[in-house]
């Protein structure tokens, strides 16, 4: 028996021309793409943030009217301890609790705490229009109060930096929450 020669070796992998044109096809297409990725992240977080805030507040209003009693929803300053004074300061958390003794402030001993939430993170700002302290209270029938008595409103709106799409979430009258997107200042 003969063999039939020698088995020609075909070269494989890529010149290195193939490779340069790879290389400026990928650079092109992630030059396109993480401009776009990018606005994407921040557009998620703002929603996330906003989608928290909402739950929170349609928790506050729902609870207020199942327990015939009324419910604050507030930014915090230490986890859930106390509200915070100010109004515009929602990035160390709020909470939602039962307020019983209708103080604004919740007494760790005997007012029940519903939710604990965490702040409004990353390079997010909150502007609060409308209410007129930090304190959101729901009444037992789930309308708005400030300060006791009957609110118009109010809003936070939540965003990214200027030029950017944000997102609102507004309390009416009767204390029923929503959100919308909004472009920010």
């Amino acid at each position: 028996m003969t063999s039939p020669g020698p088995i020609p070796i075909t070269p494989r992998g890529f010149t290195l021309m193939e490779m340069l044109v790879t290389l400026s096809i990928a650079a092109t297409l992630a030059a396109v793409a993480v401009p776009s990725f990018s606005t994407w992240l921040i557009r998620s977080r703002v929603d996330s943030q906003a989608g928290s805030l909402l739950s929170g507040m349609r928790l506050a209003r729902s609870e207020a009217a199942s327990r015939g009693a009324w419910v604050v929803l507030c930014p915090t300053t230490d986890h859930g301890a106390s509200c915070s004074t100010s109004g515009a300061n929602w990035s160390r958390g709020w909470m939602v609790f039962v307020d019983v003794d209708r103080s604004g402030s919740r007494q760790a001993g005997s007012e029940a705490l519903l939710q604990l939430a965490d702040g409004i993170s990353g390079n997010l700002s909150a502007t609060v229009a409308g209410f007129t302290d930090a304190v959101i209270t729901f009444s037992p029938y789930g309308g708005l109060l400030q300060g006791g008595a009957p609110a118009a409103g109010g809003s936070i709106r939540l965003c990214a930096g200027s030029g950017t799409s944000g997102r609102q979430v507004r309390v009416d009258a009767s204390g029923r929450p929503s959100s919308m997107k909004v472009t920010c200042p």
